[in-house]
């Protein structure tokens, strides 16, 4: 039977990735790895996290942070056919564009924005709102964070973290899609321990489960095994990203209190 393992963002850190997949009793080639995005940037290996994914097969949605790679290197060949033009953006992290090879670029752009577990499974790396829906996402569903309290649809910030008035994070406005019953796994907001929510509606009951617990800033690389709703989690070696980031504040990872659920090993 394939068992399907869900991991939160991986950000670099090849060697807690690893480390996790042994804990968990992953069996490569038996069992399916599915990757929430982010796998690059901010931690020590960027391209050996690429590299390491695509050897052991693993799925994975596209990220805020592959989209950003992607877009700056659609820009960067426009300006090598065009010396007029121009690239609006900086390099995101030189050594991933220096050394990923043409197959690892396209194994990278292929990446989908969801994932489907099961009819009532998905996942996402950012979240869902009123105009992304989980049946048809924008490529802002790889971004999303907030949501308008009123409408549902999405709201960024300029610097894409900071909450815009009159929003909520957007779990608290989720409905479970068309069928009311769509539940959701994802990663891009970091937390200190796994976040759960569950909305009931007229429908049934539909959960969003955040599993990014920020392994780069110093926390934890976090997995789910799908069918025994059990959580495993790797330590992080090191913190190895602060930018922006007060650690001398208690909630320097999220203002919003984790909601347990089953085991975390």
């Amino acid at each position: 039977m394939t068992r399907n393992f869900v991991c939160g963002d991986v950000h670099g850190c090849l060697q807690e990735l690893k480390q996790l997949l042994s804990r968990a009793g992953f069996r490569q080639g038996t069992d399916r790895l599915v990757l929430v995005g982010d796998l690059v940037d901010r931690g020590p290996d960027s391209v050996g996290v690429v590299r390491f994914a695509m050897e052991i097969g693993a799925d994975c949605v596209l990220g805020n942070h592959e989209e950003k790679h992607l877009r700056y290197r659609k820009h960067a060949l426009k300006a090598s056919f065009d010396k007029t033009y121009k690239n609006p953006m900086q390099m995101p992290h030189p050594e991933v564009h220096k050394t990923l090879t043409g197959k690892e670029w396209a194994w990278m752009g292929a990446l989908p924005l969801t994932i489907w577990l099961r009819p009532d499974l998905v996942v996402v790396h950012g979240g869902f709102s009123v105009d992304s829906p989980p049946e048809a996402p924008h490529l802002n569903s790889c971004r999303i964070r907030y949501v308008e309290q009123d409408s549902g649809e999405s709201k960024g910030s300029a610097d894409g973290i900071s909450q815009p008035p009159r929003t909520v994070f957007w779990p608290e406005r989720y409905t479970g899609g068309a069928t009311g019953k769509v539940s959701v796994i994802y990663g891009h907001q970091p937390f200190r321990a796994v976040r759960h929510d569950r909305r009931l509606g007229p429908y049934g009951a539909a959960h969003t489960i955040g599993i990014d617990t920020s392994c780069c800033y110093g926390g934890a690389l976090t997995g789910y095994w799908v069918e025994e709703e059990r959580f495993v989690q790797s330590k992080s070696l090191q913190r190895f990203w602060s930018a922006g980031v007060d650690s001398s504040r208690e909630d320097w990872m999220s203002a919003w209190t984790a909601r347990p659920s089953k085991t975390v090993q």
